[in-house]
């Protein structure tokens, strides 16, 4: 009888620790898919706010009458800025464009500012 029962004991071990290692292999390839989200995120998060302070800073040349070039194109980094202003005399306005470039991910944002 006792033979029976090692027997036993050891199949419940193998299988416990089955379960234990689908598990833990789970946990780490989520662990992973969210390293990797994150740290395109951030790349993503640098580009948004470069674009937002490039409007920030036409809208403020625009509306101090300050000398700005309709089309430029700058690098910062391994970011590829392109910024694009087009003017409406009818409302007196100008719609602002900015596209940032980092390798294959591409974020556009435009807005329009006023002339006081």
């Amino acid at each position: 009888m006792k033979s029976k029962k090692d027997g036993f004991v050891s199949i419940e071990c193998i299988l416990s620790l089955s379960i234990v290692s689908v598990a833990m292999y789970v946990i780490s390839t989520t662990l992973l898919n969210s390293y990797e989200m994150i740290s395109s995120h951030k790349y993503k998060l640098e580009m948004l706010n470069i674009a937002k302070s490039n409007i920030k800073e036409i809208k403020y040349r625009i509306k101090n009458n300050i000398n700005y070039e309709k089309y430029e194109t700058e690098t910062i980094n391994e970011y590829e800025i392109n910024t694009l202003i087009e003017e409406n005399k009818y409302y007196n306005c100008s719609k602002i464009s900015v596209e940032v470039k980092r390798n294959m991910d591409i974020i556009n944002i435009s807005t329009y500012a006023f002339e006081q």
